[in-house]
């Protein structure tokens, strides 16, 4: 409740640059909630009277956003249905509120004479309620997400709480609220970004997207300010003041933490790696060793099929499914990039979705993320594309672990040098990403280290050994949060 309580009490403070929304399936009471929220301005908005929701225009939608300033604004049930095009058409006008929002800025418009119309953003606060959220990395940033489930709202005090807000309560506090805040009003937003600064400062120590700190800084101020008007006509006492802030300081931080989650699964390169790893592990498409046969050790997690005779299966025979999108040779994976995106994008456009980035731009996040096992430098530039005999050509592919695939542990082995079915030269193959060529780096930028096999740390001798370039991490954290044992997905 933390932080719908405090946005009804950020919204008087003047516009923020983002929105809440309440998440959760149907029957948990979400818009009664929201109505509760809303009542605050106005005791006739209602759970049947929200003043907007989904099914209006777009236009319509930036109207009432741009009407509603200083205030709260809800806009009801969010619940994409219908044909995959009104399906769209509901994300896409999500995609414009809440950016329109979480920018400050309205859209440019012109009139018939050519002249510029003056643009109309958002001047209130967004609270949205649906039972799904709306897709995209940049639009979960601009959303402080609070998930509601079955039996967090009871029904019964519900019932009490909707009385008071009918009897128009809520709005006779605001009231009250809003004269506190115009007795003071010109010192209060004097001071308000150097508080805002403050507290995002505070929540950034949590560790969180770059737009998450400011989001629940700005839901903070609103607390504050309610809690500092509260002691000051008498309704809490000091002491009360101070045990609300720390809850709800605590209940911001919790919210933050579930926030990275949804940012998570809409990041452009997890979303990249878990759909190519679903390709692989459904058949869609294969990886070959080099010389373009099966690999050498688990080739069923690698696209590859035994044939069935019978009632049994011919491990001896092993058909590719799929389109080929790369290559396997110890414990390197080397992807074509046009293929495995073209593979990727249909496999997102058949949900529904889409890779939000062009091909170099997701190979540049690759980079930055430390996942690409070896890059190309030259001078100043980078390439994120090396250069590898593969199948007899020299090819331009992108170098990922299979590690980075498949995580350590629930992965399978990748084969290794003496393994491979190249039949190829020592001499002919590329280097490993051990960093003995100049020309090439390790991306992540980690020091040398001995070749190890995929899945080991520790040599024969029983020497203790660093896996060779921890393409496995993000940022030094494990990778396989989001696949079990067996290297399939949640």
């Amino acid at each position: 409740m933390f932080p719908i309580f405090a946005a009804i009490f950020r919204a008087p403070l003047g516009s923020g640059d983002f929105s809440v929304f309440l998440a959760g399936p149907t029957g948990v009471f979400k818009s009664e909630l929201a109505a509760i929220a809303q009542q605050h301005f106005g005791r006739g908005m209602d759970a049947r009277h929200l003043p907007a929701n989904w099914a209006s225009t777009g236009n319509a939608l930036e109207g009432i956003a741009f009407s509603a300033k200083d205030c709260l604004l809800t806009v009801d049930d969010f619940a994409p249905s219908g044909t995959s095009a009104d399906v769209h058409r509901v994300h896409r006008e999500a995609e414009r509120l809440f950016r329109a929002q979480g920018n400050n800025q309205g859209r440019h418009r012109m009139s018939s004479d050519i002249s510029l119309r003056a643009e109309r953003p958002p001047r209130g606060l967004i609270l949205s309620t649906g039972e799904d959220i709306p897709r995209g990395h940049s639009i979960r940033a601009r959303l402080a997400v609070v998930e509601v489930s079955n039996g967090d709202i009871p029904g019964d005090a519900l019932t009490e709480y909707q009385r008071a807000a009918g009897a128009g309560e809520y709005a006779a506090a605001m009231a009250g609220y809003v004269q506190h805040l115009a007795a003071d009003y010109s010192s209060i937003q004097g001071r308000l970004a150097g508080e805002r600064t403050a507290l995002r400062d505070d929540f950034a120590a949590a560790g969180a997207h770059a737009r998450t700190p400011g989001a629940f800084a700005d839901l903070a101020l609103g607390m504050r300010h309610f809690l500092e008007f509260a002691v000051s006509v008498g309704a809490i006492a000091p002491a009360d003041r101070d045990e609300l802030w720390s809850r709800a300081r605590l209940a911001f931080v919790e919210v933050m933490g579930e926030q990275a989650e949804h940012l998570s699964t809409a990041d452009p390169v997890d979303f990249y790696l878990r759909l190519l790893r679903a390709a692989l592990a459904s058949g869609r498409a294969h990886v070959s060793d080099r010389a373009g046969a099966r690999p050498g050790e688990c080739p069923e997690s690698w696209g590859w099929r035994s044939r069935e005779v019978g009632m049994a299966r011919d491990q001896s025979d092993w058909q590719p499914q799929g389109h080929r999108i790369g290559w396997l040779d110890a414990g390197s994976v080397y992807l074509e990039p046009d293929g495995a995106f073209a593979e990727v994008q249909r496999l997102a456009g058949e949900q529904g979705q889409t890779i939000p980035l062009a091909p170099r731009t997701l190979h540049r996040r690759l980079y930055e993320r430390g996942l690409l096992e070896r890059v190309e430098k030259a001078g100043d530039k980078t390439r994120y594309c090396v250069r590898v005999t593969l199948e007899g050509q020299r090819r331009e592919v992108l170098c990922l672990s299979a590690g980075t695939l498949f995580p350590t542990g629930s992965a399978p082995s990748a084969p290794n040098g003496e393994q491979s079915a190249t039949g190829t030269d020592e001499s002919e193959r590329t280097p490993l990403p051990e960093c003995a060529d100049s020309s090439v780096e390790c991306a992540n930028g980690a020091l040398p280290t001995p070749k190890v096999r995929s899945g080991s740390t520790q040599e024969a001798g029983g020497k203790q050994t660093r896996p060779a370039h921890s393409a496995h991490s993000r940022n030094g954290r494990p990778v396989n949060d989001d696949y079990d044992e067996l290297g399939g997905l949640r």
